[in-house]
């Protein structure tokens, strides 16, 4: 599971998250209202990134969520959830995923993130 090394989320903009309440149309795919002020980073259209890309059955296609713990056995205090649907075919791949691995790996090199095995 990756958690960040970092308390200061603010950092992760320069990565394309935002808090969900400032997502279009934030309400369609974040439940629980606490969640509205945790940081995300969503598949977005090609044609217009404001805009959210979602998969044929409704949902996103793909999200990073950055999500509050509190593990007593773990230092870190946010996990990133990573979570993908298909669209168009039975499966999500690579190319589907592109900027979500671009994120995740500029914030590896970056030392922001670091892989705990549970």
């Amino acid at each position: 599971m990756y958690y960040l090394k970092t308390n200061d989320l603010e950092q992760l903009r320069k990565y394309g998250f935002k808090l969900g309440k400032e997502w279009n149309n934030y309400t369609r795919f974040i439940c629980n209202e606490p969640e509205y002020e945790d940081f995300w980073l969503v598949s977005t259209d090609e044609d217009d990134p404001n805009e959210i890309f979602y998969s044929e059955y409704n949902i996103v296609h793909w999200y990073i969520h950055v999500q509050p713990v509190n593990f007593e056995d773990i230092e870190y205090k946010y996990r990133l959830w990573i979570d993908g649907a298909p669209a168009s075919t039975y499966h999500i791949d690579n190319a589907d995923m592109e900027e979500a691995y671009t994120a995740i790996f500029n914030m590896i090199n970056d030392g922001l993130i670091v892989d705990v095995k549970v």
